[in-house]
């Protein structure tokens, strides 16, 4: 089949085009460095989980996040305390203790679940979700005393050393809300902890 002139002219023109097109793109990669791989491009979790929320499994935001450190002083030193006084009534009355290598003790004295002695062991990640929690309400910042002349109200009394601070308040008339909210989370902590009663003497 015979081809006329102008339409092999037009072909070829249409060769030329391409061919500059894809020099011109080469030419343009190259000066820019080699294309990103999509591993590259990819946005990080972190930036992800930011943008969306706690990841699955994520601890809770004062699990870990703020490491807490301690007051210099034997491995039995005090890092936390928390004690509820009796009242007239029926008042949960009793004493936690942990110490800086996170050995507890726990005292049960009236209108309590567990009565008597106890011992166990708090994980650092604990210690360290307390103190941030401490952070987050200002504790050390709290007045070291919330009372008035009313009678026949118990006492919470929170004491916590460590990062250099030694603080205790007592809360028993106009306390924070926030430092109340801290003593209930407290005691939610501790009661995921494996307590042994300690035999009474004879």
């Amino acid at each position: 089949m015979r081809t006329s002139l102008p339409s092999l002219a037009l072909v070829l023109a249409l060769s030329m085009g391409c061919k500059g097109k894809q020099e011109t793109a080469a030419s343009s990669a190259a000066s820019n460095g080699p294309a990103p791989s999509v591993a590259a491009t990819a946005a990080p979790p972190a930036a992800v989980a930011a943008g969306a929320g706690h990841a699955v499994g994520e601890a809770p935001a004062d699990m870990g996040t703020t490491k807490v450190q301690l007051a210099e002083g034997p491995a039995d030193s005090l890092f936390f305390a928390l004690e509820r006084t009796p009242c007239f009534g029926r008042c949960p009355t009793y004493k936690v203790r942990i110490a800086n290598d996170g050995h507890a003790t726990y005292k049960g004295i009236r209108s309590v679940a567990r009565e008597g002695d106890f011992t166990g062991m708090v994980d650092r990640a604990t210690m360290d979700a307390l103190y941030a929690r401490a952070l987050s309400i200002g504790f050390f910042d709290l007045k070291d005393r919330y009372d008035s002349d009313v009678t026949d109200l118990p006492s919470t009394i929170i004491r916590m050393r460590a990062n250099g601070k030694d603080k205790q308040v007592v809360g028993r008339v106009g306390t924070p809300q926030a430092f109340k909210a801290f003593a209930t989370y407290a005691d939610s902590l501790f009661e995921q902890v494996r307590w042994t009663e300690v035999p009474k003497e004879k």
